[in-house]
């Protein structure tokens, strides 16, 4: 869609449940899962990325995903840091 000049896709989605595809014994299943995702262009060579996510998996995490989670999570903070950064600030929003 166009707004205010400038192109923004918008991408919607939320869970539902799949007869054909029965869960299994043993493994989690994602029953409430709900994502809304917005790309704006900024005219040029850029874009700003705007999301909400959620996810309920209704039971217990795995421990190695939590591990894994705790190991790398600065690091992707440290990217986003890093990446904010080389964002020219007349671009960013206030």
């Amino acid at each position: 869609m166009d707004v205010a000049g400038r192109k923004v896709w918008v991408v919607l989605a939320r869970s539902v449940s799949v007869p054909q595809c029965p869960e299994k014994p043993g493994i989690i299943r994602v029953k409430n899962y709900k994502q809304s995702l917005a790309i704006e262009s900024d005219g040029k060579t850029g874009s700003k990325v705007y999301m909400y996510y959620f996810d309920n998996p209704g039971g217990m995490i795995p421990s190695w995903l939590v591990n894994w989670a705790a190991k790398h999570g600065n690091h992707i903070i440290d990217l986003y840091i890093r990446v904010e950064s080389m964002i020219p600030q007349e671009a960013k929003v206030a």
